[in-house]
C-alpha cells in the first residue's frame, strides 16, 4: 500500500509539474486542481514562534494583498470595515476573542487584527478571512502566497502579568497563510 501511495504522489507531482511546464498559448483543457474556485473560499492565518518569549500572544495586525478578481465583503461593498461574518476568530481558540478588518478597495488590500484574553496562545491559528472569487478568472493559492510574500505580522503583542506591562513580540513571529478545505 506505502508503495501505490509513493508511486501515486509521484504520478500526481509529475502531471503538476507537466501542466505548469508553459507549452505555449491554446485554450488548455486541463483542469488546475490549485485554482480557488469561484464564489466563497476561506483564507487561515496562523503564526508560528521564531524565538523563545516569555508571554503569550494577545494581539495580532497585519496586512495581505488581494489577487485582481478577489475581494471581500465590506457593509457598504465599497473599501471600509469588512463585515464581520467574513472575518472570524478560529474555532477552539481559548479566550474571548475578537477579529477585525478593513479593505481598500483600490489597493486591494486587507488589513487584519485579532484580540484575545487566552494567557496561553503562542502558536497556531488564529483567524479566518472569507474572501470572494470572480467568475472568469484564474487565482491559485501559490500566486496569492507569492503576492504577499514575504509575510510579515505588522505588530505582535502579549501582556506580562508579572510586570502588568506589555511586551511587543512582532520579530518574535512567523505568519503564515493556507487555504480551509
Amino acid at each position: 500500500m506505502k508503495i501505490f501511495k509513493k508511486l501515486l504522489g509521484i504520478i500526481v507531482v509529475s502531471l503538476a509539474i507537466y501542466g505548469c511546464s508553459g507549452s505555449g498559448g491554446g485554450s488548455g483543457s486541463s483542469v488546475n486542481t490549485n485554482l480557488l474556485p469561484v464564489g466563497k473560499n476561506t483564507l487561515v492565518f496562523s503564526i508560528t514562534s521564531t524565538s523563545k518569549f516569555q508571554t503569550s500572544v494577545n494581539g495580532i495586525d497585519f496586512s495581505i494583498t488581494l489577487l485582481p478578481g478577489m475581494s471581500v465583503a465590506t457593509a457598504n461593498g465599497l473599501s471600509g470595515p469588512i463585515v464581520t461574518d467574513s472575518v472570524l476568530p478560529v474555532n477552539g481558540m481559548e479566550g474571548s476573542n475578537l477579529s477585525f478588518g478593513s479593505y481598500s478597495v483600490s489597493t486591494r488590500k486587507v488589513y487584519l487584527g485579532m484580540v484575545t484574553t487566552s494567557n496561553t496562545f503562542r502558536s497556531g491559528k488564529f483567524l479566518r478571512l472569507i474572501c470572494n472569487v470572480a467568475p472568469n478568472t484564474n487565482i491559485t493559492l501559490s500566486d496569492l502566497l507569492a503576492l504577499n510574500s514575504p509575510m510579515a505580522v505588522k505588530k505582535a503583542v502579549g501582556f506580562d502579568s508579572t510586570t502588568n506591562t506589555t511586551v511587543v513580540l512582532t520579530g518574535s513571529l512567523k505568519l503564515l497563510m493556507d487555504l480551509a478545505l
